[in-house]
Order: C-alpha cells, then structure tokens, then sequence
C-alpha cells in the first residue's frame, strides 16, 4: 500500500511541475500558458434571447459585450438567424473552469427553467 502511495506522490509531484524548455524563458512565459492573474479573473457567463422567435443562448466569454455585438453582427453561425439578441443574464466567475460549469448547470433542465423566468 505505501508503495502505490509513494508512486501516486510522485506522479503528482512530476505532473504539477510546469513544463519548463531548455531556454532561459521562465515556465509562466512559455508559449500555450497564461498568467495566473489573467486564468482567475474576468471570465462571464451570460445567456442571450432572441427577440425574434424568444430562444435562449448561453455561452462564456471574457468580454460579454463584445460577444453580444459578435452575435447580433452574425458572425456566429449559431445564432445568425435569430438576431437580434439582448443579454438577460450575466455573471462573473473566477476561472474559464468555473465559466464552464456554470455555463453547463444553465444549459440543464433547471438552468433552461431559471432562464426562462427571468422577466422581460
């Protein structure tokens, strides 16, 4: 049992190392990593109705606005035919991973019903 323990240890210990080249860039400035600060601020979840046919979009960005503009502009394929759309809901979380699984508990059966009853 202290074997498997000791090798789990380990694995966690060489994974959660950062990833570091043979060059004198620091791990935190490699390519394909961000910073600590910009990872756990400023991600949203919001939800979008149409005021076309009344659907609901949900999606997380950290520019809200911009991605309304995005939307209602058609540059996404999804959503170009029902335009234009308004924000309904909106919250600010603090990692993409959180925005994820909020964004997730909107898009189940409970999350559908919670948009649906927020007043026009």
């Amino acid at each position: 049992m202290l074997k498997y323990l000791c090798s789990y240890i380990a694995t966690l210990l060489c994974c959660s190392l950062p990833f570091r080249r043979s060059s004198t860039v620091p791990a935190c400035r490699q390519a394909g990593s961000e910073s600590l600060l910009r990872e756990m601020t400023g991600w949203h979840v919001y939800a979008i109705k149409s005021q076309k046919d009344g659907r609901i979009y949900v999606g997380i960005s950290r520019n809200p606005q911009r991605r309304l503009l995005e939307h209602n502009r058609g540059d996404t394929k999804s959503t170009k035919g029902y335009r234009p759309w308004r924000i309904i809901y909106q919250k600010q979380v603090g990692s993409r991973i959180e925005a994820r699984r909020e964004e997730k508990r909107l898009k189940s059966g409970y999350g559908k019903e919670f948009l649906r009853n927020i007043p026009a």
